[in-house]
Order: structure tokens, then sequence, then C-alpha cells
């Protein structure tokens, strides 16, 4: 990380200029004098807070806090009668949830993929566990709309349901 920050800007008159945006509080001192370097990481985190509020824009982040809350989650965790999909626990859950699929991960995955939705991560490939055969590891962000979380159930629902039909042919 640079120990400066320069974005650019205009004055009161309309004239181009640069700035030093983000900077370390010793950055004047002396090396030899300086005796922290923290401020960077607190001001880092501050700056990564602020853009990330920008990005959401006006009322962004109700509107994050209700997609990331457990209710849109519900049908695409398998609460609610997706066949096939169960949830691995109760736990509340924020942003991301484990569910169990009645068929192979890797092969329902794949028919998802093939729809163009990525319905998560493998557990037992992610931990190699053989207790978490079976896992899928669900991230649902503020990036995605109800609709989206309803093509999410409905895909993968389908996905698991085709893989089962195979198998048992």
């Amino acid at each position: 990380m640079p120990g400066r920050i320069a974005g650019e800007t205009t004055d009161v008159d309309g004239r181009r200029g640069f700035v030093l945006t983000l900077q370390t509080r010793e950055q004047h001192i002396r090396r030899d004098k300086a005796t922290s370097n923290i401020c960077t990481a607190q001001a880092l985190n501050a700056l990564a807070g602020v853009v990330y509020l920008t990005w959401l824009a006006a009322g962004g982040s109700s509107s994050s806090a209700s997609c990331c809350s457990p209710a849109p989650t519900t049908r695409a965790s398998g609460s609610r009668g997706l066949e096939g999909v169960e949830k691995l626990h109760d736990q509340p859950v924020i942003r991301e949830f484990a569910v169990r699929l009645d068929a192979d991960v890797a092969a329902v995955r794949r028919r998802c993929a093939l729809q163009g939705v990525n319905p998560g991560i493998d557990l037992q490939a992610l931990s190699g566990r053989a207790e978490d055969r079976g896992g899928l590891l669900v991230a649902i962000t503020e990036r995605r709309s109800r609709a989206d979380i309803d093509r999410l159930a409905e895909v993968l629902e389908l996905a698991v349901a085709a893989e089962r039909e195979a198998v048992a042919a």
C-alpha cells in the first residue's frame, strides 16, 4: 500500500487540482520519529465503508439489510418446500446459509451452471470432510433481488429433481 493516495478535485473556481486523499498521521514527521502506522489501517477501513455506502446509494443500506435478512432466503434455504433441499441448521443467517441436497452436489451445480445460476459452494469439496457430503453453502448478498433469489430456488429445485431422476433411472 502506498504511503499516500492522491485524488483529483476542482477548487472553488473550477480549476483542476490534486489533493492528498489518504495519508498516515506521521506522513510529515521524519521517519525516525514516527511511532505508529495504525491511522492508515483505520483510514482504509473508513474509506472502504464510505465507498460501500456510496455504492449502495440512497436507501441502499435499508434494502441491503432487508435482502440479507432471513425472510427472503426462506425459500432458497429449503425451509419452504423445496423438494430435495433441507436446511443444515436452524440458526439465524445473514447473507449465507448451508443446505443439504438429496442429490450429488457437483452434478446439481453443473446443471445450475447450464441455466446461468451459481447455486453455491460444495461444502465437501471445500472441507474435504465426509460429513459435509451433500452440503451446499449458498450466499445471497444485497446485489441479488427477490426475483434472483426466486430464480435460484427454482433452478436449484429443478436441478436436484433432475439429478435424482437420472440416478434412479
